[in-house]
């Protein structure tokens, strides 16, 4: 369940776009200096030529290199990708899935220690609650996410209202850790209170150690 980064769709939109960038780049300095121009001035294209490679490398390293890994959204403070992957690997996952005619397909994977939920991976033991959230005041469609203990807010379905209740309910007889307590809903939504949950933990919770034994690793 953990996806490569440089795949080979990605690879070959690199290069793609890394050629269009230096053809853009060519024709765009013949255009504004021209032929003879060109030919005369070596160090002005090399110049140019440069700074068209600078623009472009900075384009594809924002667009085709994410800063981060999704799936380590609730460790990454913690754990390496490797870690985590090595983690992974010894669990034996399963699947659940509900499908509603108006809100659609929710998977979501899960074993003994782990959830993994709009392609994060959560320990259990870190699971704060489910929370319940219209998606907007005058909307029809609320927002499901998984809180956790060190503030992260994990949205992996938009649901109909109409629909929301029996699909919370398929979700609470699996999963224990999701009560829809008030207060847990009420933390989260406040950016104060949120906040302070993010800093009390990581008062808490110093380094790998801590975080393991925190959330039963």
């Amino acid at each position: 369940m953990i996806k490569r980064i440089w795949t080979f769709k990605r690879i070959t939109l690199a290069i793609i776009t890394f050629m269009c960038t230096i053809i853009f780049a060519i024709s765009l300095q013949k255009s504004i200096m021209g032929t003879d121009k060109l030919q005369r001035d070596f160090w002005s294209r090399i110049s140019f030529l440069l700074l068209c490679l600078f623009v472009s490398f900075t384009f594809l390293y924002r667009l085709l290199i994410p800063k981060s890994f999704r799936c380590m959204t609730v460790v990454k403070k913690y754990l390496s990708f490797r870690e985590l992957k090595d983690r992974i690997n010894n669990e034996s996952f399963s699947k659940v899935v509900i499908d509603e005619k108006k809100s659609g397909k929710i998977e979501i994977y899960y074993s003994s220690k782990w959830i993994y939920a709009d392609e994060v991976y959560i320990p259990r033991k870190l699971v704060l609650d489910l929370i319940e959230e219209r998606k907007s005041l005058y909307s029809s469609f609320e927002k499901l996410s998984i809180a956790t203990k060190n503030g992260e807010n994990i949205i992996f379905a938009i649901v109909d209202i109409e629909e929301a209740e029996k699909i919370i309910n398929s979700l609470q007889e699996i999963f224990e850790e999701f009560t829809l307590d008030f207060n847990n809903m009420r933390k989260i939504q406040n950016r104060l209170l949120r906040k302070e949950i993010k800093q009390e933990f990581y008062k808490r919770v110093i380094n790998k150690e801590d975080f393991l034994k925190e959330s039963g690793l």
